[in-house]
């Protein structure tokens, strides 16, 4: 939980009908509604002009994306502009402490990409995608203050310097505007933050990291099947950075939907280092959508490494846009009628399976009630393991499985 002060004297009570309970730090506070819902109010300094200010942060008063904090209200108090937005229960990444690696920094990965690729797709920016700007909730990462950095250059009366430059992109450094592409390049490079505790172009001074992000390639570590991706999102120029989209697509190995055709086993099987980063990139989907989650696996075939099948980063492509006439999915012969039906505890569903099927479910979790987790045996059933633990495949494969929840694994079936 962050840590929050006393309100000082000079500070308001009450802003935009929401009461204040303390500062988090200057001109940020921790409040709640008139539901007691908590919240975050941010009171801009008085240098921001809030006319202008307020016109142009208004379109992200309508982005409800998840892995975002809502901008709930905004407004002016004295003459000054004042946003209000979900208070989120968790540390910004840069304070948190430690590095993550394997399983923690996909979770991250996926969380965060998963958010802009909404906050783009919605035809908005975020702008200003740092370490600080990442906060750690106890439901996943939360991309916060999204076109807060671009409204306030608009609104200022006198000319803003880039706040954090290790995290922008070199196009932005030389004037241009905010734009997709600077996102995904500073994604990138708070993702390095993420595994290093520093900017994949730290100088020393900011004279030299700017002078790095013009002209040097990054500093990155080993980093497994993240770092052709991250590579490629660092290149200097916008044309050369994959979307947030494809980002996103080859987080979770589904490369095929890059190439507007779907042929019967072109998607990359992946290995256990990868598994339980795609259940809680489905995980993110179905707590939307109030659903189970599914984890399905190939019956057939033993996993490969999707790092040996791995595309070059200069072969990375701008991700095409996608209609019917375009996609054509495989036809296969599949049996009419099941040879088994499972009964799924805890989501009231039936499994009906055949022999012939081509893939076969190993475990699910449940988003309601107590979050638990359900692994198939050997017999076939499905038995819980846990609670508010994702489930995932042993390097073996089925029917060997163990939960992997935010401790390491310490038990297998």
């Amino acid at each position: 939980m962050p840590d929050i002060e006393d309100l000082r004297e000079g500070d308001p009570a009450e802003v935009g009908g929401y009461t204040l309970s303390g500062r988090l730090r200057a001109g940020v506070f921790a409040g709640c509604s008139s539901a007691e819902e908590a919240v975050v109010v941010r009171l801009l300094p008085p240098e921001i002009d809030p006319e202008p200010f307020l016109n142009a942060i208004e379109p992200m008063r309508g982005l409800t994306a998840v892995g975002t904090a809502q901008i709930l209200a905004v407004g002016a108090l004295d003459g000054r502009a004042y946003v209000v937005s979900e208070y989120v229960d968790g540390p910004p990444l840069n304070e948190a402490g430690g590095v993550l690696e394997g399983v923690a920094l996909y979770r991250l990965a996926a969380g965060t990409i998963t958010a802009l690729v909404a906050i783009h797709q919605a035809g908005l920016v975020h702008g200003d995608i740092r370490p600080g700007n990442v906060l750690l909730g106890p439901d996943g990462p939360r991309l916060v203050d999204a076109g807060l950095e671009h409204a306030m250059a608009e609104a200022a009366v006198d000319t803003r310097k880039v706040a954090v430059p290790a995290y922008t992109a070199p196009e932005r450094l030389r004037g241009a505007p905010a734009g997709p592409a600077a996102d995904v390049f500073s994604w990138a490079a708070t993702m390095v933050f993420a595994a290093t505790g520093a900017s994949p172009f730290e100088g020393g001074s900011m004279a030299a990291t700017v002078d790095r992000i013009a002209k040097d390639e990054p500093t990155l570590p080993d980093l497994g099947e993240l770092h052709a991706l991250l590579t490629a999102c660092l290149a200097k120029e916008p044309a050369d950075r994959p979307a947030a989209s494809e980002v996103l697509l080859r987080l979770v190995g589904q490369t095929s939907f890059l190439t507007g055709q779907v042929t019967p086993g072109s998607a990359p099987r992946v290995r256990g280092s990868l598994f339980p980063m795609l259940t809680g990139a489905f995980l993110a989907g179905a707590l939307v959508s109030g659903i189970g989650v599914y984890v399905v696996v190939d019956a057939g075939a033993p996993a490969r490494s999707v790092a040996a099948e791995s595309t070059p980063t200069s072969a990375l492509t701008p991700s095409p846009t996608l209609s019917a006439s375009q996609t054509a999915a495989p036809i296969e012969t599949v049996a009419w009628k099941a040879a088994a039906d499972t009964e799924l505890p805890a989501i009231g569903a039936t499994l009906h399976e055949h022999p012939d099927d081509g893939v076969r479910l190993a475990a699910y979790m449940e988003t309601t009630d107590k979050f638990g987790s359900y692994v198939r045996d050997s017999s076939g059933a499905f038995k819980p393991v846990g609670l508010g633990e994702e489930p995932a495949l042993s390097p073996g494969g089925p029917p060997r499985c163990w939960p992997a929840g935010r401790a390491a694994a310490s038990r297998t079936l």
